[in-house]
């Protein structure tokens, strides 16, 4: 059997998540709990679809917790995220109605098919690359012509922080037409 905490833990640190540690980590509920600049994870591996729809409540209530308590002042999407070999069939109805279930978190099933865990990750998980940090994250070039924008909006636009080009633009305007 792998070491599923060590494996998600690698894999997350080496993507530039930030690791958490919890009791529902230490209990062994959850194989790996990780926050983003936009999001925080729980990841349990479970040995079927089966596992995962007899579990994901206590799960979610774990998440609730860190939500309410430890993280509230810092708005995040929270995922849990469970990681099977493959789903059953007869438990997809079930499987759906708990990834409809939105009201603590999102929850995202994966299917490693005999992938790696790595590639599971990066090919299923569209925001796991790019957890928010600056660590291995490339600039945003707009691939627009930037004439006449001035060097703080281009600057913000590499940043990819809407409030900031939202100010910089305002600012910009207000000063090029200060009867506004």
């Amino acid at each position: 059997m792998t070491d599923w905490p060590s494996a998600i833990r690698a894999e997350f640190l080496n993507a530039g998540w930030q690791e958490l540690s919890r009791a529902a980590v230490a209990e062994g509920q959850l194989h790996g709990l990780f926050v983003g600049a936009f999001a925080v994870c729980g990841v349990r591996v479970a040995e079927s679809s089966f596992e995962v729809t007899d579990t994901w409540a206590a799960l979610q209530a774990s998440m609730a917790e860190l939500k309410t308590e430890d993280l509230k002042d810092q708005p995040r999407d929270y995922y849990l995220i469970f990681i099977v070999n493959r789903v059953d069939d007869l438990s997809l109805r079930e499987l759906q109605r708990v990834l409809d279930d939105t009201r603590v978190c999102r929850k995202i099933c994966l299917e490693r098919l005999g992938r790696s865990l790595g590639e599971t990750l990066r090919d299923d998980i569209p925001f796991f690359p790019t957890p928010g940090t600056t660590s291995g994250v490339e600039p945003f070039v707009p691939d627009i012509p930037l004439d006449g924008v001035s060097e703080s909006v281009q600057r913000d636009l590499e940043l990819k922080s809407a409030e900031r080009i939202l100010e910089a633009l305002v600012a910009t305007h207000l000063k090029v037409n200060p009867a506004n």
